[in-house]
């Protein structure tokens, strides 16, 4: 995704056909486009750079450092507010490669992490295993060397294994002698070449097992899932021993594009330890996964995976354990709980033991976490009683990482690409589909629901209460509905007339309020029918609470014309001043290519969950460059903290969209009305902000003016039928 040829940090859509070229799945992230972002930054890239050297290497050593950077939009994953920052790459040491965003304008670090994708064990080191290993060797003149060109990625006609500068196709084994000493603050050490006289002993111990294992692991990505090399082209693979002096890790720099291991324990003698970090290579080439929080987790978890996979293809089984050789297991996958995950508490296996950690432990717990989709995998793989096997699982979890996953994906969205690889594999309706979906469930990785056929439903009943609106003798009034939606009578809260506005409930629900057909805001008890109708007749036209009951939006109508005004006002009942506890917002509308815009009016409105953003529709004025006008409603958002206005939903051509309603628990979803002005059938959808994915509910002949009830596991909306007052109300 770009924004006037500036990228999107980590964002994109990803669309898959089938055989005929007809689309049936959309994947990814993407920031909806704001309505006025300057991408002209008030402080420079050497600033930018200067500010992130400052705040995370304070005692750098000038001249030791090497940094690159460039321009990027980014916007949080909970939030509308995009914003111009400089992506500043700092190699600081062969460990440490920071990867930092700093605000282009004020410039503060946004977000920080350490791209160098390590193993976290209690210790590290060198394997002496005595184990006698086959080895594909490079001979040249009277001296071998450890440089495998055996593989059919390697073409000689094209390269030389020998040749520093042409490594492309080999797999090579190189020793860093114990250097550098300080493995934090010194340069990339210098390395060397590790040669016998001859080819059948006197090689280096630790050696000998990094090249045994990393044929392996390219053996196995090359024979299960036809993949050459790490990048998938034939890439080298490298690896570097004895890195350091009782250096106790082991790592992926996926700039260098080398595997790290240090002398403190038998790291390069563990197979599924080096398949593991050599899977960061395919992560990084494919998926490219943010290594931090969630993304970075899914990272790891990825790496422990192929990693038991590899030792799995070459022992003929494996033990779930990640680590064995090791003086202590890091990870175990069937029961993550029986390892202590370094806080003090066990490895979580499930959602509800998540652990929420700052940035700065363990990049947001990408290894602590990773254990949660390490046990899902477990569970396809031969946990479940419907389990599909290892082999059929790793190609599910591939898949996902290879065609589905983008950057910044998150363990919904792993579950999403998990289980449309299943259905890209094994069919629509495939048993091994059905567990993909059972296996993320047993971990608490669930998903919004999945599309029904379209139906205006059968009505069911609930234990919560609906405020909503109901006809009675030809006139509009507020009510409550509680269970047996078509069945009960309605208790009716006000014999005030409506003006057919959706009301307005308060974030405790005890308090409505609505417009009346005289357009006067009215306040009615929803538990008890008591009602108090302020301002003057004839000024109101749409009225909605925040959650937390701090904010009244209000939208005026212009008393001469009778139409709504394009502004709303916010209410702060917690400001005690004056002067300041209220503020007029004019709508602004996002600005189209090929025509001009401007906002009539807005309607529908309602805060998200904290409160800090508004949504509502708006009626775009649109004049084309053929002198042609159009009208259209789409959804915005209006930033209550900035002020900014952001196209939530922007104008769609032939489609009018509205009725927005969001959820008072998740700040990311909210539901709204979808209507064809061709085809003239309205869709009911569900939409999660921090993924772009909606999700179609029901299919009617009118607007529905969905709204999702309070635990979000509902959803209400009206349907036009022949009873007795026009219409009907629904829940699924």
């Amino acid at each position: 995704q770009q924004y006037k040829g500036i990228p999107v940090w980590k964002s994109g859509l990803v669309t898959h056909s089938n055989l005929y070229g007809n689309l049936v799945s959309l994947t990814g992230k993407h920031i909806p486009t704001p309505s006025n972002l300057s991408i002209t930054p008030k402080i420079s890239a050497d600033d930018a750079v200067n500010s992130a050297v400052t705040a995370l290497l304070p005692d750098a050593q000038k001249g030791s450092i090497s940094a690159e950077s460039r321009l990027v939009i980014y916007a949080d994953k909970n939030s509308f507010s995009p914003l111009l920052a400089w992506e500043v790459e700092i190699d600081a040491s062969i460990a440490k490669q920071l990867v930092v965003l700093v605000n282009a304008k004020t410039g503060k670090l946004i977000l920080s992490y350490n791209n160098i994708h390590a193993e976290n064990t209690q210790g590290s080191g060198v394997d002496v295993l005595g184990k006698t290993r086959n080895l594909n060797v490079w001979q040249k003149g009277g001296q071998y060397f450890l440089h495998d060109a055996s593989k059919d990625m390697y073409n000689s006609a094209e390269h030389d294994a020998f040749d520093p500068d042409e490594t492309k196709g080999i797999i090579s084994i190189i020793d860093a002698r114990n250097e550098p000493a300080d493995i934090e603050n010194d340069p990339f050490p210098d390395l060397f070449r590790i040669s016998s006289n001859s080819k059948n002993s006197g090689w280096l111990d630790e050696g000998v097992s990094a090249a045994f294992n990393l044929s392996e692991t390219y053996d196995y990505f090359k024979e299960k899932h036809n993949r050459q090399s790490l990048d998938g082209e034939g890439g080298a693979i490298t690896a570097v021993v004895r890195l350091s002096n009782n250096f106790d890790n082991a790592f992926w720099n996926g700039k260098a594009k080398m595997i790290f291991f240090g002398d403190g324990d038998k790291y390069s003698s563990s197979l599924d330890i080096v398949a593991h970090e050599l899977t960061h290579g395919v992560t990084g080439t494919s998926s490219n996964l943010v290594y931090q929080g969630q993304s970075g987790a899914i990272n790891e978890a990825m790496s422990d995976i192929f990693g038991e996979a590899v030792e799995r293809r070459t022992y003929g089984s494996n033990d779930w354990a990640m680590g064995t050789e090791l003086r202590e297991i890091a990870r175990s996958m069937d029961n993550p709980g029986s390892i202590n995950s370094g806080l003090g508490r066990p490895y979580p296996s499930k959602m509800s033991e998540y652990e929420n950690l700052s940035s700065d432990v363990d990049n947001g717990g990408v290894h602590v976490n990773s254990s949660i989709i390490n046990h899902a995998f477990y569970q396809l793989a031969e946990g479940l009683s419907n389990s599909i096997g290892f082999d059929n699982a790793a190609k599910v979890f591939y898949r996902a990482n290879t065609t589905h996953l983008l950057p910044r994906s998150e363990f919904s969205d792993l579950r999403r690409a998990c289980i449309q690889s299943a259905e890209d594999i094994f069919g629509k309706n495939s048993s091994q589909l059905k567990a993909t979906e059972k296996a993320f469930d047993v971990v608490e990785i669930y998903d919004t629901p999945t599309t029904p056929p379209p139906s205006t439903g059968t009505p069911s009943s609930s234990s919560d209460s609906v405020v909503t609106l109901f006809v009675q003798s030809g006139a509009i009034h507020i009510g409550r509905r509680e269970k047996g939606l078509n069945n009960d009578k309605p208790v009716f809260l006000s014999d005030t007339k409506s003006n057919g506005q959706r009301p307005a409930v308060s974030g405790d629900g005890t308090l409505a309020a609505f417009i009346t057909d005289e357009n006067n805001v009215c306040l009615v008890e929803t538990k008890t029918g008591k009602e108090e109708c302020i301002g003057t007749l004839g000024v109101f036209h749409a009225v909605a609470f925040s959650p937390d009951d701090r904010y009244i939006s209000i939208i005026f109508r212009d008393a001469v014309t009778k139409k709504a005004i394009p502004s709303i006002t916010i209410l702060d009942l917690e400001e005690t001043d004056p002067d300041k506890d209220s503020k007029d917002y004019t709508l602004k509308a996002v600005q189209l290519d090929e025509s001009s815009n401007t906002i009539s009016s807005a309607d529908a409105m309602d805060f998200n969950a904290n409160s800090r953003y508004l949504v509502y529709d708006a009626l775009n004025k649109v004049s084309l460059n053929n002198g042609k006008k159009r009208e259209i409603w789409s959804i915005y958002a209006l930033d209550l903290k900035t002020g900014d206005t952001i196209a939530l939903v922007p104008p769609q051509n032939n489609a009018n969209v509205g009725y927005p309603s969001l959820s008072n628990i998740n700040a990311n979803l909210l539901t709204f009305d979808i209507f064809d002005t061709e085809t003239k059938i309205n869709s009911v959808v569900i939409g999660d902000a921090s993924t772009g994915k909606i999700t179609k509910i029901a299919e009617t002949t009118k607007y529905s003016l969905p709204s999702l009830t309070g635990d979000d596991k509902s959803l209400v909306y009206s349907v036009k039928d022949s009873s007795p007052t026009g219409y009907s109300l629904f829940i699924k």
